[in-house]
């Protein structure tokens, strides 16, 4: 209703698509009950993201691949991987609505 004219079909195609790819879709929660590992590791996640950032962006390219598997690993193994774990508990267990 607010394209311009002469942009209908635009719309529909990109409407069209977005209807046939949403099953590939995110889900964006939001959870209806606190996740308390986030508050346990958020800071030095936080940190350790700012650092890791700024070391990727500054490597050379021939060590980006071996640097992101090694910094993947010690990110998960502190914090996150217990974060993503309570999300998907509260997910299994309906605890949260789908944006």
């Amino acid at each position: 209703m607010l394209a311009p004219a002469g942009y209908e079909d635009l719309v529909k195609q990109s409407y069209d698509y977005a209807k046939e790819v949403e099953q590939y879709g995110l889900i964006s929660p939001i959870f209806t009950k606190s996740v308390a590992s986030t508050g346990e590791y958020a800071a030095d996640l936080t940190a350790m993201w700012q650092e890791f950032y700024v070391d990727m962006i500054t490597c050379k390219p021939e060590e980006l691949d071996a640097k992101y598997d090694a910094y993947c690993k010690e990110y998960l193994d502190n914090g996150y991987q217990e974060i993503l774990d309570e999300k998907q508990k509260l997910i299994d267990s309906g605890d949260f609505i789908a944006q």
